[in-house]
């Protein structure tokens, strides 16, 4: 079994995140929407049961492009190395 990826390793995070929808539509086209399966990656900044937080650009002390995914969203974590 791999291990648990732990804070500043890569990995990449597969999610599920909301759907909208920015358009008219009727009752039984909306009741088809479903969540969007999307992957986030790069260095792992804080992991907790709240949430996981990725950051895709790094250097030095700072981040940028970081993402925060709440735990009940996340459907696989891979540490990428």
């Amino acid at each position: 079994m791999a291990a648990r990826p732990k804070v500043g390793d890569l990995v990449l995070c597969e999610w599920l995140d909301a759907h909208a929808s920015n358009t008219w539509e009727n009752h039984a086209e909306a009741a088809k929407s479903e969540p969007v399966a999307v992957c986030s990656a790069g260095k792992l900044i804080r992991d907790d049961d709240t949430c996981m937080i990725v950051a895709g650009t790094w250097g030095g002390d700072d981040v940028n492009n970081v993402i925060t995914v709440p735990k009940s969203w996340i459907v696989k974590v891979r540490r990428l190395r």
